[in-house]
């Protein structure tokens, strides 16, 4: 106990390894998402805000992620574009905008590479499926309601 007191360890080291991961997780993620709209987002800035050197950032989010940071980064705007054309309240090129892309052309590469489709057939499908569910929970309604009846 003497030893303890006398060199006590810093914040966060007595946590389970994974649950460290976790929180250095949340935490970049936060960064990545408060500055997504930035187009100049990069590892360098990264790297500042989490107050490690690029070299270690790098290590760090790959050993965890198994993502280079860059794919981390591209993946996080990539998942947030495919939300927000889901809201169906922004058009294809705003959206490239909001979440960091410097054109659309490279927004529409990127989204073909993580989602398989364009991002306006990715618009078109989730617009299909709401409809379909809409239509499906129209139809439970009136089954339900003709039951009632009965």
């Amino acid at each position: 106990v003497s030893e303890h007191v006398a060199h006590p360890q810093p914040a966060g080291l007595n946590k389970p390894a994974q649950n460290r991961d976790e929180d250095f997780i949340k935490k970049l993620n936060g960064l990545v998402s408060a500055n997504m709209h930035q187009r100049l987002l990069n590892v360098d800035l990264l790297a500042r805000q989490m107050n490690m050197s690029r070299p270690t950032l790098y290590r760090k989010i790959k050993v965890i992620t198994d993502l280079t940071p860059n794919e981390l980064i591209n993946q996080a705007r990539l998942k947030q574009a495919a939300r927000l054309l889901a809201a169906g309240s922004y058009k294809v090129f705003e959206i490239a905008r909001i979440v960091g892309f410097q054109t659309q052309s490279s927004f529409g590469k990127a989204f073909i590479k993580q989602f398989k489709q364009t991002p306006t057939q990715y618009l078109q499908m989730k617009r299909k499926m709401q409809q379909e569910n809409r239509r499906g929970l129209e139809k439970q309604f009136l089954q339900q309601e003709t039951a009632h009846f009965e």
